[in-house]
């Protein structure tokens, strides 16, 4: 089966939705699509045509560190410099906890 970005997208929003991703982090986590139209133009100009896919979740701290997940890749910025990861590359994906839902 071939995972196109549609199939990609779907999947990783249903997954979001599913473990309440954008409500649980609050407002550092939202979906692409709901993000202001500048952000998005910001963002945009740090995809790769073709290699990137389609932007679906964006992270981001207040010390210009951000980290949005596509459907193709993982694209981040530590404040200073743009780092991609493409997923055929990842091995290993590990969950943690954060401290505030840690009992």
């Amino acid at each position: 089966m071939k995972k196109t970005d549609e199939y990609m997208l779907n999947r990783i929003m249903w997954k979001a939705d599913k473990h309440e991703i954008c409500t649980m982090l609050d407002d550092h986590t939202s979906f692409f699509n709901d993000l202001s139209e500048p952000i998005k133009l910001y963002l945009k100009s740090n995809l790769i045509a073709g290699l990137s896919g389609i932007p679906v979740l964006f992270f981001t701290k207040s010390s210009n560190q951000w980290t949005l997940l596509c459907t193709k890749q993982v694209i981040g910025c530590s404040g200073e410099n743009i780092f991609r990861i493409n997923f055929q590359n990842i091995a290993k994906i590990e969950a943690f906890q954060t401290n505030r839902n840690m009992k």
